[in-house]
């Protein structure tokens, strides 16, 4: 299960992103395709919290911490940017 703030109106869960996910080996290339799901699933704005560029980077940075965290022995940092 995958959700985000701060990228729509409200919080969002992202179904695409968890539907490709769902009974996939993991592995960079899921991940990284996993994150330009995400991507098309969120609308953010720019506002005083931030561009919304820089809310789309941080989704994606977001994503790709939690996978090398839980995950180190499979994904590396090096293997996602």
């Amino acid at each position: 299960n995958i959700s985000a703030g701060g990228v729509s109106e409200i919080p969002l869960y992202l179904f695409e992103t968890c539907g490709f996910l769902r009974d996939k080996e993991l592995s960079k290339i899921n991940i990284k395709e996993a994150v330009e799901i995400s991507q098309a699933e969120i609308s953010p704005i720019s506002d005083a919290r931030g561009s919304s560029d820089y809310k789309r980077l941080l989704l994606s940075r977001l994503l790709f911490t939690h996978f090398i965290t839980l995950f180190p022995e499979i994904i590396q940092i090096k293997e996602l940017v």
